[in-house]
């Protein structure tokens, strides 16, 4: 696709006018910020908070190779707080949220085409949720993300952390110019 000008919460409410569906995937946020609210945090409150007046479905992407060790709980306070009770926790066991979850499956099942994506390791776990690619180093196969999945994802870089899209220009990703 390309960077379009204009507003993500803007084009959640135009979308959602012209029928499509839409959630809204956090990936990897659940690390408690420490010290004062960042902008990015600010950010993501703003998309949450907005989400959750009209209604659009939520989930929580967490990695951790190990679920035994993750109490399936989000706990970036900043965030959660603002997140509707019993928001979904998806634990993933590799870099893309897609792969060893039943993200698709829970996205599906809501009727989700077109989804917010926000988070943490823009240039890794985003970047591989979005628009697939290899789920370690060492794997030869690459996966697909949410863009080969039929979704359209949405997204801007203050909903970002941790780097640079460089994936903004690849079909099926929407990357606004503003929050």
């Amino acid at each position: 696709m390309s960077i379009v000008r204009g507003s993500l919460i803007e084009e959640m409410q135009r979308l959602a006018a012209n029928g499509h569906n839409i959630g809204v995937v956090i990936v990897d946020e659940q690390i408690e910020e420490v010290g004062p609210v960042s902008d990015i945090t600010r950010a993501q409150q703003a998309v949450i908070l907005f989400a959750r007046d009209m209604n659009h479905p939520m989930w929580v992407v967490e990695l951790n190779p190990n679920p035994a060790a993750n109490p399936n709980t989000p706990t970036n306070s900043r965030l959660t707080r603002h997140l509707p009770p019993g928001t979904p926790v998806v634990t993933k066991p590799f870099l893309n949220a897609f792969i060893g979850t039943n993200l698709h499956a829970l996205l599906q099942a809501s009727n989700i085409d077109t989804f917010v994506l926000m988070g943490y390791a823009t240039n890794c776990c985003v970047a591989r949720t979005a628009v697939g690619g290899f789920t370690r180093p060492s794997h030869r196969v690459a996966q697909a993300g949410a863009s080969q999945l039929g979704y359209l994802v949405l997204t801007c870089q203050q909903v970002l952390r941790g780097g640079n899209a460089a994936w903004k220009m690849e079909p099926g990703v929407r990357f606004l110019s503003d929050l």
